[in-house]
């Protein structure tokens, strides 16, 4: 039986902050969601506010190249 690829998709940011297991695993690691999106926004400024690869679909935006050197 062949998994039908074009039916799952990555969570946007606030769908996983929204998770309750993801929402568990901060609480216990101690990571506030401000915390992360502060850090998520650092890290996005600092590749000029570009979307790193997809393990899924491979595609890189422009801030991906900041990191492979």
């Amino acid at each position: 039986m062949a998994i039908d690829a074009t039916r799952y998709r990555e969570l946007s940011l606030p769908e996983m902050l929204a998770d309750p297991m993801v929402q568990t695993v901060m609480a216990r690691d101690g990571v506030t969601k401000a915390e992360l999106e502060s850090l998520i926004s650092v890290v996005k400024s600092k590749l000029g506010g570009g979307r790193l690869a997809s393990r899924h679909t491979g595609r890189q935006g422009p801030g991906a190249a900041a990191l492979a050197g």
